[in-house]
């Protein structure tokens, strides 16, 4: 992983999503953001990793996800 990526993490609070951040964040992610609609799970991993949370039922983040996915159609989503 190249120093400068950045990496979004949907379904991040718990499990899978968890891993995720904690595994790019390990890998030299620069910048995580993770997304959730447990808002106040986002923000503790969010705190552990030194990355953004966001909860899942913002506007900015529903309106970011449809810009996101019309560029990169490949988007997924952790569960």
């Amino acid at each position: 992983m190249r120093r400068t990526d950045r990496i979004v993490v949907t379904g991040g609070a718990s499990r899978i999503g968890r891993a995720l951040a904690r595994r790019f964040t390990s890998e030299g992610a620069r910048r995580v953001v993770v997304v959730d609609n447990d808002a106040d799970g986002a923000r503790r991993v969010a705190a552990e990793v030194g990355g953004t949370a966001v909860p899942a039922d913002d506007d900015r983040w529903l309106r970011g996800m449809r810009t996101l996915q019309a560029c990169f159609p490949d988007v997924s989503q952790a569960g």
